[in-house]
């Protein structure tokens, strides 16, 4: 289980060469898989059952022929690439930022981005101060972690509160994890199933349609990432600057998602790769690691003492068994939402490792077993361990055919993905109800005025109509007026007991106070009518409405935009 990096190279399994005419032959079959693979997808997308981008779904409003000419296309590709070598983590970078940056129109999706842009918004308006002293007090919480709505905050503080920073800011932590899985193959293995690996994370369309999401899946998967490869360098190597870095390193994923705290058991088997090699320098660093950790996590739960054990009994007694409300069968979450080949590669791995008896093995299929063993039934909660995945998938790769047949592969599961995520999840996204909220946005910020005043009408969803408020707000620069008059839920019994329990937690943020005067904008974000408000309207002529609808979700926040009529 030797690690030093020619140990690495040596015991990295290898293959001989094939001749041309194989090699040629082998490269027609593959194309006519990686054709067939997709197609067979479609015919059987009845079995994804994934709750946002479900083929069952997307084709139903997307049409499949541009999306399987784009694949047939990119298999021409991936025979054409698969003569160069794999760009490295700095190239990595910058044509992930730009995958990543393709998906930027989609509007943000799920309700949970209201309550992050809202403890954001907190910062940018009132300082890190005030965030600081209270988040989880006077800023409402639920079970999140400060470090992302933090860093949001703080771009929206320094950049102005665009909704491009949020989607400049995933993007750049997209890359940054695939870069960083690439480091991390370098480190465990070599280079070509680092680079590999980094590349297939463009390999899973669910993935990408996540990165312009003002969410906290995708930076807590580069947080855990980069926790990972500072541990690894910092336990092989030694020094202050590597053993500080790595502390940080995890106290940031720490700080990130709570989910994240079971992931960073995975420091136990990189600490044991490290030790049998020199025992005791590792043992020396990783305490040393550990005891800046300790002080730094003590610190934060000694400060949010109460705020944190509230948010533990909440996720014990409630998110816990909100894992059995909405699942996705792993069939969905590793066929359909994940290439096949990026599956069925990780799955050779297990073969490929015990074969060669690589104890480094474990540091990179930890996390994958863990999910596996807990039952995590759920794409987004997957998402951080997909680094993880690719490596295993790059890693089965490596004992697979010629450098060539491998180049293949990962380049056309790259270009199917991109092209399904591109022109059939991104174009059905779009359809998707709360686009509305993103059109509203736009279009008042083409009206003249400083202010807007918006209502919100009940609806028969399990959603509080409130959140789609602070939605609204980050897709305008207008100043947003709110009174917020809590109602009673459509079933209360059944909100307590909800996914969606969250929304009824709502606030109003002191920034929304709405002020007295009629206001020259009105917005009534509504399911149908206005009859609630509409004496309120009397005096205000209708110039622009949003009602684009999916039909898939009871929660329709369509927008009507209202001005006042100027006297006759």
């Amino acid at each position: 289980m030797g690690v030093g990096r020619a140990g690495r190279l040596r015991r990295m399994p290898s293959r001989k060469g094939t001749s041309g005419r194989s090699e040629g032959a082998y490269l027609l079959l593959l194309s006519a898989l990686s054709l067939l693979v997709p197609l067979a997808l479609y015919r059987l997308r009845f079995l994804d059952d994934n709750r946002l981008t479900s083929w069952r779904w997307v084709f139903g409003h997307v049409d499949p022929l541009p999306v399987f000419l784009a694949v047939a296309g990119g298999i021409a590709a991936a025979f054409f690439l698969s003569r160069l070598r794999l760009p490295g983590p700095g190239l990595l970078f910058v044509v992930s930022f730009a995958v990543g940056a393709v998906f930027w129109p989609e509007p943000e999706v799920l309700v949970d981005a209201s309550r992050y842009f809202t403890q954001a918004k907190h910062l940018s308006v009132y300082g890190p101060g005030y965030f600081l002293a209270q988040w989880g007090r006077g800023i409402e919480a639920w079970t999140d972690l400060p470090l992302v709505p933090f860093l949001y905050g703080w771009g929206f503080r320094v950049f102005g509160e665009h909704r491009a920073v949020v989607q400049a800011m995933g993007a750049a932590m997209f890359a940054g994890t695939v870069s960083l899985t690439a480091l991390i193959g370098r480190e465990l293995w070599d280079e070509k199933v680092g680079d590999a690996a980094g590349l297939l994370l463009l390999a899973s369309p669910y993935l990408l349609t996540q990165v312009p999401l003002m969410l906290v899946d995708v930076p807590s998967m580069f947080f855990l990432t980069l926790a990972l490869y500072l541990a690894l360098r910092a336990l092989d190597r030694g020094g202050p600057l590597w053993v500080v870095l790595s502390a940080l390193g995890i106290l940031a994923a720490l700080l990130s998602k709570y989910s994240l705290w079971l992931m960073l058991t995975v420091m136990a088997p990189v600490f044991l790769v490290a030790a049998w090699k020199r025992p005791w320098p590792a043992a020396r660093r990783a305490f040393l690691i550990g005891a800046v950790v300790l002080g730094g996590a003590g610190a934060f739960f000694l400060f949010y003492r109460g705020v944190v054990l509230g948010q533990m009994d909440l996720l014990m007694h409630f998110q816990r068994r909100g894992l059995t409300w909405w699942t996705e069968s792993y069939v969905s979450t590793f066929l359909f939402q994940t290439h096949p080949y990026v599956s069925i590669a990780a799955l050779y791995s297990v073969f490929v490792a015990l074969r060669n008896r690589d104890g480094r093995y474990l540091v990179a299929a930890w996390l994958p077993a863990l999910i596996l063993l807990a039952q995590v039934q759920r794409s987004r909660y997957t998402v951080p361990v997909l680094p993880m995945l690719t490596l295993l998938a790059a890693y089965g790769l490596a004992d697979v055919g010629t450098e060539r047949l491998r180049r293949f592969i990962v380049h056309a599961a790259i270009f199917a993905s991109v092209s399904l995520g591109a022109l059939g999840f991104l174009p059905f996204l779009e359809k998707n109800d709360m686009v509305n909220l993103k059109l509203a946005g736009h279009a008042l910020d083409s009206l003249k005025g400083r202010a807007v005043r918006v209502f919100t009408l009940p609806q028969q969803s399990m959603v509080n109509p409130a959140v789609a408020v602070p939605l609204l707000d980050l897709y305008t620069r207008k100043d947003i007026l709110y009174d917020y008059v809590p109602a009673p839920p459509v079933a209360e019994g059944r909100i307590l007991s909800s996914p969606l329990r969250f929304t009824w937690t709502y606030r109003n943020p002191p920034y929304y106070k709405d002020g007295a005067g009629r206001m020259p904008l009105l917005a009534v974000i509504t399911p149908g009518g206005v009859e609630p408000v509409e004496q309120r309207l009397e005096a205000y002529e209708l110039i622009n409405k949003f009602n684009v609808s999916s039909g898939l979700y009871r929660f329709r926040p369509y927008v009507r935009i209202y001005r006042l009529k100027l006297p006759h």
